[in-house]
Parts: C-alpha cells; structure tokens; sequence
C-alpha cells in the first residue's frame, strides 16, 4: 500500500532524515541510503497517484528513461522501484538550493542556461523530452554548477514508451511552449522555449507572461509578442527572441546551438581594451571555464597565425606596402557626401545546418563593426537590424522602416573549412542593386574577407 505523505515513511535500504519538498505529485526527503552510507533525495509519488496503476506504471518507466541519462548537469538517478504498492525514486542529492528566486548578473545567467542547454541536449539525444524545464528544477551543485532535475513528467519520443496522451497539456503554464499549451506533439525544441523563459527570468526577475490564472498565460504564450528586455540588457534580445520563437523552426535547433550562442554572448562580456573590437564568432579565449568548442579554438588559432604570418611577410620586405587594414577604411570616403546612412542586415546562413546560424550573425556583426569606423557613414544599430533577421520583407520597406538610403545584405555558405560569402549593396528608395561581389575564402581569411567586403563596400557608397 502506498505510503501518506504526512506518515513516516518505512522504505527497505534507506533511513528517512526529513522532508525537503513536497507538490502535488510527490514528496522528496532527505534520505540516507544504508548499504553506501551516502545522502539521498528519495522521490515518493502521491499516495492517491500511487494508487492509480496508469499513474504509477507512468512514474516508473519515466523515472526509468530519466535513470539513462547521465550527464552532469542531469541530477543523477540512483534507484527506481516500487515498494508495497509505493513507487519510488532515488536520486543524487543536492544539498543547495534551486536557482528560483530573482535575477542575476548577465554573466551568472548565460552561465546557467548554457549548462542546462548542454543538458537538454543530452537529454534529446537520448529521445526524452522533460517538459518542465523551470528555475525551481535547477539545482545548484557545492561546486556551484548547476543540474536539471525533476524528469518526472518527461515525455521519451520512442514509440509506445510514454503513457501521456496526446492532446494533453502537461507542464507549468508561466514555462511552456507555445506548441506545448496547445497539447501538440513535442520535441526538444519546446524545451529550449521553457529555457528561453528561464533566461529572460533571470535576466530581469520577472516572468515574461503574467495572468490571472494558467489558460491566460498560456493564450500569450501562443499569441503574445515576445518580451522586450529593459534598454541596459538590450544585447541579450536576440538570443531571448530565438528561444521565445512561437514557431520552432525559428528556434536553435539544439541545445549546442544555444550553447555555442551563450558562448559568444559570455565572449562578448570580457572587459577588452576600449579601442579593440569584439569579434563573437572567432573570439579565441573564452571566459567559460567548461569546455569550449573544439572547432572554434581550432578556428581561432588558424585565424591568429594566418594574421602572425601576414604581418611577418609585410614587415620583412625591403619597401613593404601599407596592408590595407581596418583603420585604413576611413580613408575610403574622405570626400564622399557626410551623413551616409546604411543598414546591415543579418546575412542569410545557407549551409543548410540551422547551428550555423551563429556564424552568419557574426559575421555580419564583425562587419557592421568595421564599417561603424568610416565617419562618413550613419549606420543603423545592431538591435534594429537583427529585428529583421528571417523575415521575407520587401527591401524598400525595411529601408523605410530603419529610415536609411542604403541595405547591405548577403548570404554565408560554410562548407567545411570553405566559405563562400555573397554581399550585396542595395538603395533602399527603389530596391535597386548598387553592387554586389562573391567572396570564395578558405575559413582561416575570415578575418581578411571580412575587412575587404566593409571596404569594398565603402569604395560603392
């Protein structure tokens, strides 16, 4: 027979220390586990859950799904098992409290999602999607790493393996996607919504959606426009729009993606010399201290030496010609017309691998950066650029919109360690084409190419 929550609790092999929480689902106490000796939270399902068989066979296959995953920032699963009637779980015990409770600094925020973003993605290779991803289910470590708990309601994507039905809203209402509100067929990119949610959370204190009860969150959640970050965390907005894309095609597709992301938002955090630009995408060293993208350190370094080695050769010559570098560009448009304005819009990423995103949109930042050096230009800032990112509007409509003479827009095909960058200048008054050039370059000239498309793109205006 199952065992009230308000009752001791007799379960063979474990000696119960005290509740730490207790929902509608289930009670966790602090137990220890004879037979190691060590602390545990050992998981209780509801006593009237547990008597229903559909319920309990649920608690348990899920909890056995949640047992496959070890990763660390998943909780970790000990045990799962039925006792008398009364189906239980045990699971790593973390002695320190959930990340709920108010905002944190940008940095410590980025940090937390992008480890339970790494989670997710384990999670999702192994076809099981948690469904309540919240800040209350992330639990922080000694070591102040953080872990996502609470598998309990995850759905695994396997045919025949879940008992939740079709149809069925499952979750937190203030957290779930808008696919999930509507009891749609799920899949790991409605987490990466919940997590989206729990960032902007932690980046103000406030939840994105409020309302009088869960149907009227939930309706914002479908229909709402997405949340507007406060003017001081503006830089963060693109990163909150991904996540909160009510579409989850126009979502990262994985949760690497929103890590690789994070990555180069927490780069672009590092204090650097005021007159140095802060490149995202290929920014070598990175402030996280966890592992950093094999690929992208390879890349970097490839950068650094292409760029050593260039200015060796300039500087071993007899008469050496001046490189024609960044600070060179304001030398294009001396005596062109002052108060030029341009807007640089996301290049379009056409390698056909939604996690490559994070590369075209660097690249197009790196570029709008060095073009913000030629005084004769009045270019449009990032925000406002990157809000047409995707949308299939007319150019001469979002020239009106920004209120600017001209759009450089293009395209970014990474094959390998081969780009191929297409840049087009256009007037925004009549959508013709001022000037366009296709760049072939193996990736270690990124650098190079692009300060050759901002000036290439100077000598046009």
């Amino acid at each position: 027979m199952s065992v009230p929550a308000d009752q001791p609790v007799h379960l063979p092999g474990y000696r119960i220390v005290r509740i730490l929480g207790r929902g509608g689902m289930a009670t966790v106490y602090l137990a220890v586990q004879e037979s190691l000796g060590r602390e545990v939270a050992l998981k209780l399902l509801a006593p009237k859950l547990a008597e229903d068989p559909i319920a309990a066979e649920r608690f348990i296959r899920e909890a056995r799904t949640a047992a496959q995953l070890e990763h660390h920032h998943i909780v970790g699963v000990h045990d799962v098992g039925k006792h008398e009637g009364q189906p239980y779980l045990s699971m790593e015990y973390m002695p320190r409290d959930s990340i709920a409770g108010g905002a944190m600094s940008p940095a410590e925020a980025l940090q937390v999602v992008r480890e339970i973003a790494l989670a997710l993605k384990h999670a999702h290779e192994k076809g099981v999607v948690h469904r309540d991803v919240k800040p209350e289910n992330i639990l922080r470590r000694n070591d102040g790493s953080c872990a996502l708990a609470d598998f309990g309601i995850a759905r695994t994507t396997a045919p025949g393996m879940s008992l939740t039905q079709e149809g069925m809203a499952v979750g937190t209402p203030h957290y779930m996607s808008p696919e999930q509100v509507q009891g749609l067929t799920l899949d790991g990119r409605s987490d990466l919504y919940s997590l989206g949610v729990v960032l902007y959370e932690l980046l103000t204190g406030e939840l994105p959606y409020r309302g009088t009860d869960g149907w009227n969150v939930g309706m914002q959640h479908i229909s709402a426009p997405r949340p507007k970050l406060p003017p001081s965390l503006q830089r963060f907005q693109p990163l909150v729009d991904s996540l909160l894309a009510k579409d989850p095609v126009d979502r990262p597709q994985s949760g690497a993606d929103v890590a690789r992301r994070i990555d180069d938002a927490l780069a672009a955090l590092t204090p650097t010399n005021p007159t140095t630009v802060v490149m995202p995408t290929a920014t070598p060293v990175s402030p996280v201290k966890s592992r950093r993208n094999i690929l992208l350190v390879t890349l970097a370094s490839l950068a650094l030496l292409t760029t050593v080695a260039w200015y060796w050769s300039q500087h071993s010559q007899p008469n050496p010609v001046q490189p024609e570098s960044t600070a060179a560009i304001a030398d294009v448009l001396p005596a062109a017309q002052t108060g030029v304005t341009l807007a640089v819009l996301p290049f379009a990423n056409l390698s056909g691998d939604p996690s490559q995103d994070y590369f075209s949109d660097g690249l197009t930042e790196e570029i709008l950066n060095q073009l913000s050096r030629i005084p004769a230009l009045r270019l449009t800032g990032r925000t406002s650029s990157f809000s047409f990112k995707g949308r299939n509007e007319d150019l001469r409509q979002i020239g009106a919109k920004l209120g600017v003479e001209h759009l450089l827009e293009g395209s970014v095909r990474k094959d390998g360690e081969q780009l191929r960058v297409t840049a087009q200048l256009v007037r925004a008054k009549d959508g013709t084409q001022q000037w366009s050039k296709t760049y072939n370059r193996h990736l270690s000239g990124l650098f190079a190419v692009q300060d050759e498309i901002a000036k290439d793109v100077a000598q046009a205006l």
